[in-house]
């Protein structure tokens, strides 16, 4: 068994070994008891919910029984009929049959509420066990650091395998804020332009009608904030491009990596010009398509982006667990 304070001197025969793996049982249990407390947290909200309902259902039930019981015009009917003996004896049954069903729910919100009340505890029980395992595995480093020059190599060549991971990542974060911020603006534009479609499809000949004016008003001021927009979303492309510039490609992130690498060329470009003419209908309709266009050319990027993103993760997480598995295994 270990201290818990690692600020303590070990004994000289201290098993650093012995200690990470105690502590990774507990961060296992820990994982599991965490699941199972959200599981039973579920099951009590939704056995309380049907406990309620079973016991108003056995209060009606045993309430219809109760009434065949008393002297009522039902009772008068169903003996001069001849029928009490047998509407009591079902009534009887039904209610019999909610108590069991309400018994059976109570008996099962009870122990969820148990298990709860149990994992809870052990969960207080286990505390930061994470943290105590990261302090104890960086203990035995710093001790093995002290002691094996080659050990001291070796782990300072897996902790910059991790560093170079985690700045890759960072690049890619950092495209993909930058493409995000592309799409959003390019989706912006496109509602502007639509809203400007729509108010275009009323005829000329309208103007001189009330609000017809107005409306060709509204049209101009749509496409003038589109047309501001624009600007922006030009420089948003050129950071865009140089973020992908920036992006380093392994042959292990993805096999479809081309998608990425291609999005430096295909990005860099602007469309000049691109709302000249405002007032015809059919400029509007083809600025909203090459803003589609270059929609359909941003999305493939991003996605790829994503995947590089997830294959460096595992890259990362593996470079981690051999670091790990070198400290702990010496």
């Amino acid at each position: 068994m270990f201290h818990d304070d690692y600020t303590v001197h070990r004994p000289a025969d201290f098993d650093y070994n012995a200690a990470i793996a105690e502590l990774e049982e507990q961060v296992r249990r820990k994982k599991h008891v965490t699941s199972q407390l959200a599981h039973f947290k579920a099951e009590v909200g939704r056995l309380s919910r049907l406990e309620e309902s079973r016991r108003n259902e056995l209060a009606l039930e045993n309430a219809d029984v109760a009434r065949l019981q008393r002297i009522s015009p039902a009772l008068i009917l169903y003996t001069l009929t001849g029928k009490k003996a047998e509407m009591l004896a079902k009534e009887e049954a039904e209610a019999l049959a909610a108590a069991a069903r309400y018994e059976t729910v109570k008996g099962d919100l009870e122990y969820a509420e148990s298990r709860v009340q149990s994992l809870s505890f052990e969960l207080r029980r286990l505390g930061n066990c994470e943290r105590k395992l990261e302090e104890m595995v960086e203990e035995k480093k710093q001790k093995m650091l002290e002691a094996d020059t080659a050990f001291a190599e070796e782990v300072a060549r897996l902790e910059r395998a991790v560093k170079a991971v985690d700045r890759e990542i960072r690049e890619v974060d950092e495209a993909l804020d930058k493409g995000s911020r592309v799409r959003g603006i390019i989706r912006s534009i496109c509602s502007q332009l639509d809203r400007a479609e729509e108010l275009s499809r009323v005829d000329t000949r309208f103007r001189r009608y009330p609000g017809g004016y107005l409306r060709d008003a509204e049209k101009y001021d749509h496409l003038d904030t589109a047309q501001a927009m624009l600007g922006t979303l030009g420089q948003y492309m050129q950071d865009f491009a140089a973020e992908l510039e920036d992006v380093e490609l392994d042959e292990r992130d993805i096999p479809n990596r081309i998608g990425v690498s291609e999005g430096t060329r295909t990005l860099d470009l602007f469309f000049d010009n691109i709302f000249t003419d405002f007032a015809v209908r059919h400029r509007i309709e083809g600025s909203i398509a090459e803003m589609e266009r270059l929609l359909d050319q941003v999305e493939p990027v991003l996605e790829g982006l994503m995947e590089v993103k997830e294959a460096k993760m595992a890259r990362r997480e593996a470079a981690e667990d051999e670091l790990k598995r070198f400290i702990q295994g010496r």
